[in-house]
């Protein structure tokens, strides 16, 4: 009698092996996709933003710098000249007993130099030719002319563009005048310039530059 064996193997599933394979081997749904979509949009939009941000305040900073640059000069240059002065043409007051101070917005003076001497007159109350409702201290050479008005023998250039005061209310020269003199001897300046420039957006702020001259050469006799 023989001997019969019969082994039944399962059969594979092939049917959940190809599906499995393609699961894996698939790509984003489309709900995938435009989440994924969405958030580089989002993340794009905040990178340009912070990228005009930064071009923003980059620029704004640049025309903060050259303000501060330009009126710096500007003060300095103005006090130079002062420096040289050996008499004030105006303004003059009536001598008091005592020390006494003024303000003005301009300072008319006679300079000595190596050449011979010439007058300059800085008057701060003159339009800015750059930017609207500003002024701009204006300096005027000549070798001629009586007090308070502009010498001869020469045009005005602006040697402070931009200037926020020289007003009655803000004005640019304080002087002192000593005991029993007409003529004042020491200048505070003060100049006040917008931090953006004549730019109309930028930097709201508001530069105020000071300083003191001493007009050491003066002689209050002459």
């Amino acid at each position: 009698m023989g001997l019969s064996v019969s082994i039944t193997a399962p059969l594979p599933r092939l049917a959940g092996r190809v599906g499995s394979s393609r699961a894996d081997q698939g790509g984003f749904s489309l709900i995938e996709t435009l989440v994924a979509t969405s958030m580089f949009l989002v993340i794009m939009l905040a990178t340009l933003s912070l990228f005009d941000t930064s071009q923003k305040t980059a620029s704004s900073d640049l025309a903060r710098s050259a303000a501060v640059r330009d009126a710096s000069a500007s003060l300095q240059a103005m006090d130079h000249e002062l420096r040289g002065a050996y008499e004030v043409v105006g303004p003059l007051i009536t001598a008091k007993a005592s020390l006494s101070t003024a303000t003005s917005n301009y300072l008319d003076v006679y300079v000595r130099n190596n050449t011979g001497h010439y007058r300059v007159l800085y008057d701060c109350t003159i339009a800015s030719p750059t930017l609207a409702g500003a002024r701009a201290c204006t300096r005027y050479i000549g070798l001629t002319g009586a007090a308070d008005t502009v010498p001869g023998g020469t045009k005005g250039a602006a040697i402070v563009d931009h200037l926020l005061n020289g007003t009655s209310g803000e004005p640019v020269f304080t002087l002192t005048y000593p005991a029993g003199a007409t003529r004042p001897d020491y200048a505070s300046v003060v100049i006040k310039v917008p931090a953006k420039s004549e730019r109309a957006v930028g930097d709201p702020s508001t530069i105020e530059l000071t300083d003191g001259v001493y007009m050491s050469a003066l002689n209050l006799a002459q």
